[in-house]
């Protein structure tokens, strides 16, 4: 099966000015290939480049070696050097990504920023609500605060609108980091159903998650990433 997510012997190195130029070597060498209706779980130790290989698939963070290709209108895009335009429509369609953090204009409601990325594929404003509604509350944010800006939510609250904003798109491609963090265990298992659910249909899922039974319980393959090395 052909890969939606290729990663050819990616490498990133941080360089920490306060700490007099030390060189963080977090990736050197790493592939992988995604197919459609897998999920693969990164697993190694905090700080041994696990978000970094998502930030770098999504294109947040700059490739310094290998390349990251992503199955784009049926043909392989090159991350680290296609146009910014074609990145945003590869974001647009294709990626969707749950990061750590939820990013948002402080006076937007909930509503309307899971139903962003609905709007932007050009979805009737309302349909995009309707859809995003249904998403909200099946992750249990209840519909008096749905007209709430996020700014306002507590931790757990926040990552279910991230997940709800990226769910709701079926995008192919999924870059989950840390979904289940900040989530009580209720609130976690409709989460990791809803990934099943996205693998099922044929999402492409490349995860992070450092909860051993989270993994079993969404992982079609685990993978380990090695730890680097830093040079001074």
């Amino acid at each position: 099966m052909e890969p939606m997510i290729r990663i050819e012997a990616l490498a990133k190195t941080f360089t920490l000015h306060l700490r007099g130029g030390i060189a963080l070597r977090v990736l050197e060498g790493f592939s992988l290939d995604v197919a459609a209706g897998e999920c693969v779980v990164l697993r190694a130790p905090s700080g041994t480049g696990k978000s970094t290989i998502l930030r770098c698939v999504a294109g947040n963070y700059r490739i310094e070696g290998g390349r990251v290709l992503i199955r784009h209108d049926r043909a392989l895009v090159d991350i680290g050097s296609t146009s910014p335009r074609e990145l945003i429509a590869v974001r647009r369609h294709t990626i969707g990504h749950v990061s750590q953090f939820l990013r948002v204009i402080p006076r937007v409601s909930a509503l309307d920023i899971v139903a962003e990325p609905l709007i932007d594929r050009e979805m009737h404003v309302e349909a995009a609500r309707t859809k995003a509604g249904s998403m909200l509350a099946r992750l249990g944010i209840a519909e008096r605060m749905w007209t709430l800006p996020p700014a306002t939510f507590s931790g757990g609250e926040q990552q279910r609108i991230n997940i709800a904003r990226v769910l709701v798109a079926d995008y192919p491609v999924l870059l989950l980091d840390e979904p289940t963090a900040s989530l009580d265990d209720a609130n976690r298992r409709i989460v990791l159903d809803l990934i099943v659910e996205a693998r099922r249909a044929g999402a492409a899922v490349l995860a992070v998650l450092h909860d051993a039974e989270d993994r079993a319980a969404i992982a079609t393959r685990i993978v380990d990433v090695a730890p680097m090395e830093v040079a001074a």
